[in-house]
């Protein structure tokens, strides 16, 4: 239906047509982001944990949608592609778990819209933990006034339900991939 200046009204009663009136919202995708970090001592160690992550939030799996929808590229410019592809709908294979090919040869169809390729993201992240040893200072006898080793790890471990990416580094993840898992040794020396 449509108003007096020609508005499209929405009435909430089928008419036929799949259009932007048939759009139901089925999640909210606004992140909880939160952290902590802590640093304990005890005698001559020290420790500092960091973790932090988001309790809510949905993003599209483009690992999964690339597997469908990038199938021709995967073919036309030699693309390593996952196994999954081959889990895809065809007239062959019509008890998939993954989707026909979703791209036209005409133009390039990007349906974002759809649900289905959507997943819960909430993470939970070990980001950094270091442990570390201050020696005495009367082992050195005043040539050194601070002696302290340490060892360091960044990107530990992530939790998630998440079956893409890793869920922070955004949908696509394209050049952002993946987050260095590092370690460090060090030592801090002072005279």
């Amino acid at each position: 239906m449509f108003d007096e200046k020609g508005r499209a009204i929405y009435t909430g009663k089928p008419d036929g047509k799949l259009d932007k009136a048939d759009y139901m919202k089925l999640f909210s995708n606004t992140p909880i982001p939160f952290s902590l970090n802590n640093t304990f001592r005890w005698k001559q160690w020290d420790a500092n944990v960091y973790i932090y992550g988001s309790l809510h939030g949905y993003k599209r799996n483009a690992l999964k949608y690339d597997v469908v929808d990038g199938y021709n590229d995967f073919a036309t410019y030699a693309y390593n592609a996952l196994e999954e592809i081959k889990d895809r709908w065809t007239p062959e294979h019509t008890n998939a778990s993954l989707p026909g090919v979703a791209e036209a040869t005409s133009g390039y169809l990007r349906n974002y819209t759809s649900d289905y390729f959507y997943e819960k993201a909430w993470y939970l992240r070990l980001d950094n933990v270091s442990i570390g040893y201050t020696f005495p200072t009367r082992l050195f006898k005043g040539a050194v006034s601070s002696l302290r080793v340490y060892a360091s790890g960044r990107n530990l471990a992530v939790i998630t339900p998440f079956d893409g990416y890793d869920p922070e580094t955004g949908a696509g993840a394209l050049g952002s991939y993946p987050n260095a898992r590092s370690f460090a040794f060090g030592v801090e020396l002072k005279f």
